[in-house]
């Protein structure tokens, strides 16, 4: 319905082709991310839903993997603080 309207050929919320917009807000906060990545500092994203948070990550998390840097993505929706804690195998 709204392929035609827009001229897409598939959907941009798609999680197989996430479409990712570098901004000058995205790409500040990969910068931060990356800082903190490479001081081993803790960093936490946050910001409204639909922002593009999870595609922000799946980006930042393909930059680190191309500089041949570790990765773990660990979704914690819909789990309890004590879950988010001790994740189970």
């Amino acid at each position: 319905m709204y392929y035609a309207h827009w001229g897409l050929s598939h959907s941009p919320f798609a999680s197989a082709t996430p479409l990712f917009y570098r901004g000058e807000s995205q790409a500040e906060a990969v910068a931060r991310l990356r800082y903190a990545a490479e001081e081993s500092r803790h960093a936490l994203l946050v910001g409204e839903r639909g922002v593009g948070k999870s595609a922000l990550l799946a980006e930042f998390a393909a930059e680190r993997r191309n500089a041949g840097q570790g990765v773990a993505l660990v979704n914690l929706a819909g789990k309890s603080p004590r879950e988010s804690l001790w994740p189970a195998p």
